[in-house]
């Protein structure tokens, strides 16, 4: 019987902006860095016995583990990510800087990926309810979005 094969499925790049992926970057050489010295003191604490009540032991393993997670984690970030161009000439996009007014106040955002967003820095996923309605728009737009308050309308005042 011959079966068929199993597909691998797709997966959805995940989108960053230059600055986001050199950050990313710098900090897995950083870890490649730090691990050898990780592993070098777990291998002293090896040495010194009894690993059952061995606490030198025991925090040399849970670091070299915290590395060789966080390893793992930014070498699939890096090597399913996506730099968008910047070249897209007025439309809002990842790496814009997007000034908007929602209800009379004026807000300035910049629109990253997932993993950038960090919204006490004005950096917002260009999946979250303002960043999903304003992506691919332009300067003069007026949108509606659905937030925790209800129903509101934001305007585009300018793409960079």
């Amino acid at each position: 019987m011959i079966r068929p094969r199993r597909s691998i499925p797709k997966r959805d790049p995940i989108h960053l902006t230059k600055e986001g992926f050199d950050s990313f970057q710098k900090e897995l050489n950083s870890l490649v860095q730090e691990r050898k010295p990780a592993v070098l003191k777990l291998s002293e604490a090896r040495n010194l016995g009894d690993l059952s009540e061995n606490g030198l032991y025991t925090a040399a393993k849970a670091n070299l583990r915290r590395i060789d997670g966080r390893i793992f984690f930014l070498k699939n970030v890096l090597k399913y990510s996506q730099v968008p161009d910047k070249d897209t000439k007025g439309i809002v996009s990842i790496g814009s800087t997007v000034e908007i007014m929602i209800e009379l106040i004026r807000k300035k955002y910049t629109l990253v990926g997932d993993f950038e967003a960090n919204p006490s820095e004005n950096k917002i996923s260009y999946k979250s309810p303002i960043g999903s309605v304003i992506f691919g728009r332009k300067t003069g737009d007026i949108l509606q979005f659905v937030s925790p308050e209800g129903v509101k309308q934001v305007k585009i005042l300018s793409v960079e």
